[in-house]
């Protein structure tokens, strides 16, 4: 094996890392956007990490995650805006992210 076939081996090991840890992070982010939409719902603890496993384990993108948090919130009578959500999922996903590459343990599921 070459310099070459060595640096295209390497380099797709690291997007494999990065792949992985990406999806870590979100699924994190997506676990405490759930505890946190829950609350301000008024869900029981069961029923609020059954709403945060559903955006776990589905692995939905940004926008079905805020429309469908933010119908969430009518049903409830709870107002809370799109752009609330939206910041709150790069809240999120900004601590997700240090916890991650920090290697701190994630909340009991």
């Amino acid at each position: 094996m070459d310099g070459v076939d060595r640096a295209r081996v390497g380099y797709g090991k690291r997007i494999a890392i990065d792949e992985a840890l990406h999806h870590r992070v979100l699924a994190r982010r997506n676990w405490t956007l759930g505890l946190w939409a829950a609350s301000l719902i008024g869900l029981e603890e069961a029923d609020a990490r059954s709403l945060a496993g559903i955006l776990v384990d589905e692995e939905p993108d940004d926008d079905v995650i805020a429309k469908a948090l933010g119908a969430e919130f009518l049903r409830a009578h709870v107002e809370v805006s799109e752009r609330r959500i939206r910041r709150r999922m790069e809240e999120d996903f900004t601590r997700a992210e240090a916890d991650v590459l920090a290697g701190r343990a994630p909340a009991a599921r």
